[in-house]
This record gives C-alpha cells, sequence and structure tokens, in this order.
C-alpha cells in the first residue's frame, strides 16, 4: 500500500511515529507501588462518634456527612467495632 493519507485517516507510519513503544527484555520486572493499609478501626471510632454525640442519626446521615457512599460507612463501621 502506498504512503498515501486519506482525509481524516493517517498512515501507519504516521501513528507509530507518534508514540513511544518501549521494549521490555527479559526477566524485567517493573516495580510495584506499596500497598496502603486502610485503619478501620479509627474510621469506625470517628463514625460512631459522630451517631453518639447525636451529629449523624444514623449510618446514612454519617455518609451524607463524610461525602461517602452508604455502603462504605457500613462496611467501614462492620469492620472497625
Amino acid at each position: 500500500m502506498a504512503n498515501t493519507k486519506l482525509p481524516g485517516l493517517f498512515n501507519k507510519k504516521d501513528f507509530f511515529g507518534r508514540f513511544q513503544f518501549s521494549e521490555k527484555t527479559k526477566g524485567e520486572v517493573k516495580a510495584k507501588k506499596p500497598s496502603q493499609y486502610l485503619e478501620y478501626h479509627g474510621l469506625a471510632f470517628q463514625y460512631r462518634r459522630l451517631i453518639d454525640n447525636g451529629t449523624c442519626a444514623n449510618t446514612a446521615e454519617v455518609a451524607r456527612h463524610m461525602g461517602i457512599s452508604r455502603a462504605w460507612a457500613s462496611i467501614v463501621l462492620n469492620r472497625g467495632l
């Protein structure tokens, strides 16, 4: 196929010229980021304190107050206490 351009399209040479592709060598391993540990106990304590001192009436209100989903608030409370 000739190296011609069609309107709105680009040829293979232009496509591969725009991107840089790296080739992995055998045995090369990409370093992983360290995983982060989520402290459920501290979050649950904070959420439970909101309920106990009357700022929020229930888990749904805690979720609205903190800007998270109700499911996540329930998970934190269940795992942390």
